[in-house]
């Protein structure tokens, strides 16, 4: 069982899901075993120097890091097929503004 921790996008997606999909999620990610769990169901990209793992859960995919040996931090809660988690998987140069809404006036030069 994986300790949880939730940045601020993400914290900002749980909280607009119903209470019963909040639990099912946060079962679902502490549950998490990477012994265990098939590592083609994991998606790894690495940005910034840190290594972001990427899994399906539902309508969204959960962008994570190991941030020890039972700590994962939650950065990105995103809807499939959208922009945001188009542009995070083929790791173009954004700020973290494009990660939360504000696609063109933040691309990086």
């Amino acid at each position: 069982m994986y300790q949880l921790t939730f940045s601020q996008q993400s914290t900002s997606v749980l909280n607009k899901l119903a209470q019963s999909m909040q639990m099912q999620l946060i079962d679902f990610l502490s549950g998490l075993n990477f012994e265990r769990e098939s590592l083609l169901e994991f998606g790894k990209i690495t940005r910034n120097k840190t290594t972001y793992y990427r899994i399906r859960w539902k309508e969204f995919r959960i962008y994570f890091e190991c941030t020890g040996e039972d700590a994962l931090t939650i950065h990105y809660l995103l809807p499939k097929h959208t922009w945001n988690d188009f542009l995070f998987r083929v790791k173009l140069p954004l700020k973290e503004a494009v990660i939360e809404g504000k696609f063109l006036e933040n691309l990086e030069e």
